[in-house]
């Protein structure tokens, strides 16, 4: 496969290296928190995480992806970066004075508890929200993927380090769920303002020596704003199942669905990795290589479906060991993530099905990609959550991401044909999902795990080509 060339290899390993040690952060602190937390304050925690990248989403109105469009587009990057951001933080300045009559109207609804500290500590997530994603995104365009990392591993461990300090010093005199939140919101705080104080790129002085032409507000709105009205149902897609579950099942079944969420990490590492690597890179591919770039994404695609539907199969048959993580209390995360493996890996896959949609700017289709499945996801968790709970959450979330997939491919090769060849896909998915309602339901005995083995080896040998070719880059 030409898709193994050193340098492309190496750019993916520099961009996702911070991940994989943020994982191992997480490893640590992972344990920490889920006994400092009961399931229920673990709960409240997530909500407020979720919660804040939701605000994001709204005041950033798509324009964190118009400079991602546009910024291989000859604009001036630097002018294009201050425009996008400002005109983010100033709408969520003005979403935030909007609120504030409303703030413990707003908490109560959320989160069924009575704080005005949450309310002001989500305006203060909001705001350095924005800047820490827009530096992040600075990195990942500019391909600075060391710093990126390094970023990444400084917010993880201030993080860490802030959870141990304030647990220790506070344990007494605030809420134990607030602990995390507040370790959260300083670590973030903290990198973000070193990354800032020391890009000195970003010094105004130089907007005027960078050539590019200037990109008008208009036409960055008018490209970003259908994204994120399709970013705003999308994270309805990913997210009113945890509001569903709250509700119907309560803050219990909430801190045992968010904690199976842990256990994927390492998918979620992959496809984090893999989405801040592609975008560059595939936008680059398609503008600098247009004619002779299908085999490229087809390529693509059928080593990245391998690697993520064989990491899926790895991660159920290590499923039982991973409750001396976690602790008794949250022994049920284990039949809860079988099939919220389905979100890292159908949306990995998927970014690369989806780039015709992105390259010709058919936003339209990802609105409508994502109300049909937000609506889809949304039935089936009243449907099952009220009778199997956290369980019930994930297989809708699991079937619902599969349909993403799908629709995603479909329209996505219908404007960009890569003459994707997918039978094999098709089995080793389908086998996947088998095992992943296996695993939901049942305990891993002899006869499961002998099911899993062998729907493993196929799946292998229906890619054996990949394999080999991996084989012979990697050893």
């Amino acid at each position: 496969m030409k898709i193994f060339k050193n340098q492309l290899l190496k750019k993916f390993i520099a961009f996702s290296i911070g991940n994989w040690i943020t994982l191992l952060i997480a490893l640590i602190s992972t344990p920490i928190i889920t006994r400092i937390l009961t399931p229920e304050e673990f709960g409240v925690f997530s909500l407020f995480t979720i919660t804040v990248n939701f605000l994001i989403v709204i005041a950033t109105m798509g324009l964190d992806q118009s400079y991602a469009r546009y910024y291989y587009d000859g604009s001036n990057p630097l002018k294009l970066f201050y425009l996008t951001l400002t005109s983010s933080l100033l709408i969520s300045i003005v979403f935030s004075l909007i609120l504030l009559p409303w703030l413990n109207v707003v908490i109560k609804f959320i989160f069924n508890i009575e704080s005005t500290l949450i309310g002001f500590l989500l305006i203060f997530g909001l705001i350095i929200g924005i800047l820490n994603k827009f530096i992040l995104l600075l990195f990942r365009m500019e391909q600075k993927a060391k710093l990126y990392s390094l970023f990444q591993v400084t917010m993880k461990v201030t993080e860490l380090i802030l959870l141990i300090v304030l647990y220790y010093f506070l344990n007494n005199h605030l809420q134990n769920y607030l602990i995390p939140i507040i370790s959260f919101l300083l670590s973030v705080f903290f990198t973000t303002l070193v990354g800032y104080m020391f890009k000195s790129s970003l010094n105004i002085k130089n907007l005027q020596r960078i050539e590019g032409r200037t990109i008008k507000f208009s036409k960055l709105f008018r490209y970003g704003f259908p994204l994120a009205i399709s970013l705003i149902i999308t994270w309805l897609f990913q997210y009113a199942d945890r509001f569903l579950i709250k509700n119907i099942a309560g803050y219990n079944e909430l801190g045992i669905y968010s904690a199976a969420f842990k256990i994927i990490s390492i998918l979620n590492i992959l496809q984090v990795s893999f989405t801040t690597f592609w975008v560059p890179v595939s936008n680059e591919k398609f503008f600098g290589l247009k004619k002779n770039s299908t085999d490229f994404f087809k390529q693509m695609f059928n080593l990245v479906s391998f690697v993520m539907i064989t990491l899926g199969f790895v991660l159920i048959l290590f499923r039982d060991f991973l409750i001396y993580i976690f602790g008794n209390s949250y022994e049920n995360a284990i039949y809860v993530f079988p099939m919220l493996i389905f979100i890292p890996i159908m949306y990995t896959i998927s970014e690369i099905s989806v780039v015709g949609i992105n390259f010709y700017k058919k936003q339209k289709w990802q609105i409508i990609i994502a109300i049909v499945t937000c609506l889809l996801n949304i039935i089936l968790n009243y449907l099952f959550i009220p009778n199997w709970g956290a369980k019930g959450a994930a297989i809708s979330t699991g079937i619902s991401y599969i349909l993403f997939m799908f629709l995603r491919t479909i329209v996505g090769n219908f404007y960009f044909n890569m003459n994707l060849t997918l039978k094999k896909f098709f089995v080793s998915l389908s086998l996947l999902l088998i095992i992943s309602l296996i695993f939901t339901f049942t305990k891993t005995n002899l006869f499961t795990f002998s099911i899993l083995v062998i729907s493993l080896l196929v799946h292998i040998f229906l890619n054996r080509r990949i394999v080999i070719e991996l084989k012979s880059k990697i050893l």
